[in-house]
Order: C-alpha cells, then structure tokens, then sequence
C-alpha cells in the first residue's frame, strides 16, 4: 500500500496549494482578532470562512492538528484508501498527527470493551477522517432540533439555502460508471455555481453494488426518487461523495472552505487551552500553546468555540464553565454552573459483516489501479470510499419488532421523529470492513 501511496505523491500539489489562500498566524505572540474560532473543523472553518469574506472583519481559526495532506498522505486524500486507520477495536493504524486517538472506558454493555473513538485531528476535522458520505438530515430531524432550542431558523425550510451554499454538486459521470450503476443526478437538491464543498459521484461504480439495490427491493425499501438530499432518507439511492470532480481527490471542509479564505488567519498545530473571561463572564480570548510556547488570542467581538463533541464541553469545564460539582472537584474555578456541558453524548453503533467478492482488488489489481487514477478523466476503483449504495429503514415499526422490548420501541417512538431511520445499512464494496464510528 506505501507503494501505491508514493505512485499518486503529484496529486499532493494540486490540494495543498489551494488550500494555503489564508494567512498564517504568528506562533509565541499575543494578537487580537475581531472573531477567534477554536476549533478548524467542518463547522470551524465554515464560519471562519464566511466572516472572513467580509475585509472589514479580522478572524482567526485554532486547530491542533495540521495538514491531513502532509501528516496522513494518500490515506486521507485518495477516496479508496479512506478506511485506512479506521480501527475502533484498537489503535493499531492509526495516525495520531490525524487523529485524537480517544478510548473509551470498558463499555458494560459491549462485553466491557474499550474502543477507539475516531475524531480528526486537523485541519478539516473529522470531514477529513470519514468515508466521504455527503447526505443531508431529514425534514423531521432538523424540525426536532428546531423545536428543543426554539429557534425555527434550524428548520428544513431555514436551513436548506445554506446547505446549498456550501456545495457545488457535479451531477454522476454516466459515460464512466458502469450503464446498471445509475445515479439519481438532482440538481434541484443544488444550486448551480454555489460551493465550495464538492459534491459529486465517483467516476467507478463496484460491480458488487449493483446487487444491492435487489437486496434493499427485498427488504421493503423503496428506491429515493431525488436522492439523499432533499430532507427524506427512508429508502435507498447511491449516495452523492464530497469528492473533487477534477481529480478525483477528497473534497473536506479545510481543502474548500479554507482555500476560499484568503484573509482568514490559521494557527495550525496550537493547542486551545483555556478561554478567558472578564469581570462580567464575557468570553475575551483563548490560552493556547503551539511549539511549547504559550500565549494569548483576544476577541474583540466573540469567541467561537467549535471544538466538537468532546472538546468543546471539555474546553468549556477547563475554563470554568459547567457542573460546579466536577469543576470544584478539578479545583477549577466555577464561571458558570451549568450542570448539563459534558453530559448526555448520544452516538449510534456500527457493525460490519464481511464476505469475500470475485471484485475486490489483488496487490497487483491495486498497483495497477494506480494508472487509471492518476490519468485524466480520473477512472478506476480509486476514485470511489467504497461506500456506494446506501438505505434506510425503521424497524421498530415492523413485523420482527416483537423482538424488541416494549421499553426500546417506545423510546424510539418518544425520541425521535417519525421520518427518523432507525437502521442506516451501508453497502462498502472496497474490500476494507472496519469497525467505524461515523
């Protein structure tokens, strides 16, 4: 595999001299910005960028890690190596440049297991760490959201025309893929000329996926007549890819956003460490350390914290704000007492279940699978994660719930709403099975 790497090395120039159009933040030295971001993840570089367009405002954006280009290599930026290092069972693979390399404590109801939770660790986050699977939420789920924080601009209807702005989609390369691999191409899902996120299908369709929109026919799943776009995903489609059209390469938050920010400021490999508050607990900066220095970045405006799921609690009890109980434990000075940061992570399982395929590539298939990819158009089993056909289903609704306690089918009726899939079932012809956390 190394050697298939150092084969497609030319692509690096072509992601990473886009992706520096920003400037980069003097490391050792106190400044002040109108806006501080903590955090250069999918949502981090995304509001960075878009404050950032207006010249008037001066942003900054803290991320730990670095480059996945330069730390990782083809793993993060070839689709098909996408599932490298993506272990949850351990952390053999894995990149610790790239990734936090979080356990869990011994899980009670996985037989007291410890996984490896996935979480990326760069610019891009974990939209550099994922199988490049781009599908919106339902009408319901983000109508739910709206609902528990009593904002109605988290409604389908508030938030399409920004999930529109963010992506230019490229409708499938029918000419390319194989004529029984057909793509639901909406554009009506998209706006023409938006972007920057690229949207798009791979220029190879598995063969071994073909069989599986037969085997969803089977399980009472309907093909999704517009794709996985348009707010309902109960049913099947090949799924549209974050991938770059033009070379076939992974399209994250950091190499589109990031690239269409030239006035944006990027401290890259600094560690946030501690937000300050004033007097009157108004958020005025951020402690962070890069290269064993420490120093301080001040917020005219705001702080902006975007950390992810576990950081973004975790820097906010380290600064003082959460459980007063846990911080005076920690001897943490108590700014607020909110007794929910921290608490309440829900997350879904994934298991995978294997077979041997006449499709899946040899050593010698793969190297020579080198040469389509790196020759223009871009062909061949590495533009595609794997990940092709995708469905959807609730099952607590069907005949074979009666195996489900009646405690688990309520829950599921309380919690979630009714167009809410309670199974998403993947179908990953690369030849690579792990165990992921998505």
């Amino acid at each position: 595999m190394l050697g298939q790497r150092k084969a497609v090395i030319a692509l690096f120039p072509l992601v990473t001299t886009a992706a520096r159009a920003y400037i980069t933040g003097v490391s050792g030295h106190n400044a002040t910005y109108d806006y501080v971001i903590i955090g250069g993840g999918t949502a981090g570089l995304t509001v960075g960028a878009r404050l950032a367009a207006d010249s008037s405002l001066s942003v900054a954006v803290i991320e730990a890690g670095g480059f996945y280009e330069i730390d990782n290599g083809n793993a993060s930026v070839v689709p098909f190596y996408a599932a490298e290092g993506i272990n949850t069972t351990s952390l053999q693979g894995s990149n610790p440049l790239v990734d936090w390399q979080f356990l869990t404590v011994p899980q009670p109801s996985l037989l007291g297991q410890i996984y490896h939770y996935i979480r990326g660790k760069c610019l891009g986050g974990s939209s550099a760490r994922n199988f490049l699977i781009y599908q919106r939420a339902t009408v319901g789920a983000l109508q739910k959201w709206a609902d528990a924080v009593d904002d109605q601009s988290y409604s389908w209807a508030n938030i399409l025309p920004f999930y529109q702005k963010s992506a230019a989609y490229t409708p499938a390369r029918a000419d390319l893929r194989l004529p029984n691999a057909t793509a639901v191409n909406d554009t009506g899902a998209f706006l023409a000329g938006a972007g920057p996120l690229q949207v798009s299908y791979p220029n190879y369709a598995n063969p071994v996926g073909t069989f599986y929109p037969g085997a969803f026919e089977e399980l009472g799943l309907g093909a999704l007549p517009h794709g996985v776009n348009t707010g309902s995903l109960i049913g099947y489609a090949y799924s549209t890819v974050t991938e770059d059209p033009t070379d076939e390469t992974r399209s994250s938050s950091q190499t589109a956003f990031l690239s269409s920010a030239p006035s944006l400021t990027v401290y890259s490999k600094t560690m946030a460490q501690k937000i300050v508050f004033d007097g009157s607990k108004t958020a005025r900066g951020v402690n962070v350390k890069a290269n064993g220095v420490s120093f301080t970045l001040f917020a005219n405006k705001e702080v902006i914290l975007s950390a992810g799921a576990f950081q973004s609690p975790q820097l906010l009890m380290v600064s003082g704000v959460g459980p007063a109980d846990v911080l005076e434990q920690h001897n943490i000075p108590v700014v607020a007492d909110l007794p929910g940061v921290g608490q309440n992570l829900q997350d879904n399982p994934a298991v995978f279940v294997g077979y041997t395929s006449p499709f899946v590539l040899d050593a010698a298939q793969l190297d020579a699978a080198v040469v389509p990819y790196n020759t223009k158009p871009h062909t061949g089993q590495l533009t595609s994660p794997g990940s092709e056909v995708i469905g959807w289903d609730k099952v607590s609704n069907k005949a074979f719930a009666t195996s489900l306690s009646k405690s688990t089918v309520s829950d599921l009726a309380s919690s979630f709403p009714a167009d809410w899939p309670e199974v998403e079932l993947i179908a990953n012809a690369n030849g690579k099975f792990p165990s992921i956390h998505r």
